[in-house]
């Protein structure tokens, strides 16, 4: 046996976990988002950066510059879109990947405070306050989150049909999620005036616009028990 073995084990181990931590953090920087490039991009060039991190499935790097520009947008004036924009992407990225809802609710939050928001980016940002509510509701089938949903989704379309030059999709998208949370609290008709206001800035034979109808027609006939 050798003498002061218990010494040389001691070091031994503290070798290894040098090594190791120094694999880790070495692997880690190599992971890591080089921002210093883009120190200079202004924050709409900044919200674009950061969707496409997004779109690439990588919410890390995307909450990175999602944080940097909201920080350059003031939540006013005319930054206030980008601004809020940057913090509806902090929520999609705190509620869908990392299920911090309470951050999650933070930055939404923050967006909904952002003064002086076209009506689409308001649309979109009370659509993220239905979505929330109505996962939610998903979970625990209360009927009050039920209802903030629908209050919610109604509120984002009413805003989406201001702006004349409304995304279809974002208005269609939101009516299903309204539909099919009506259909969930056995109110189907709530949603009618909205179909009816949908169709009224886009011809019935946009596809989309067919899906709603054609769904709104089969969840009332499901409520109602007429199959046919």
């Amino acid at each position: 046996r050798l003498p002061c073995g218990g010494s040389y084990t001691s070091l031994a181990r503290l070798s290894i976990l040098y090594l190791l931590l120094f694999s880790f953090f070495r692997a880690f920087a190599a992971r890591s988002v080089d921002i210093s490039p883009f120190n200079s991009f202004t924050a709409p060039q900044l919200v674009d950066r950061a969707n496409h991190f997004l779109g690439a499935n990588q919410p890390d790097s995307a909450l990175v510059y999602f944080v940097m520009a909201a920080r350059k947008a003031a939540p006013k004036g005319s930054s206030a879109d980008t601004h809020a924009k940057a913090m509806l992407g902090q929520w999609r990225i705190y509620f869908f990947y990392y299920y911090d809802y309470a951050k999650a609710y933070s930055s939404l939050s923050d967006a909904d405070g952002t003064a002086g928001c076209s009506h689409k980016v308001k649309a979109a940002v009370l659509a993220a306050f239905g979505n929330m509510y109505q996962t939610f509701y998903s979970y625990s089938s209360d009927p009050q989150l039920g209802h903030k949903a629908t209050d919610y989704y109604s509120r984002s379309i009413r805003s989406q049909a201001k702006d004349r030059g409304n995304d279809l999709e974002t208005m269609t998208s939101t009516l299903v999620n309204l539909t099919d949370m009506c259909f969930w609290l056995h109110d189907v008709r709530k949603a009618l005036p909205y179909l009816n206001m949908v169709t009224k800035y886009a011809a019935n034979k946009e596809p989309s616009v067919r899906f709603c109808l054609l769904l709104y027609k089969s969840l009332l006939a499901l409520e109602t028990g007429r199959p046919n």
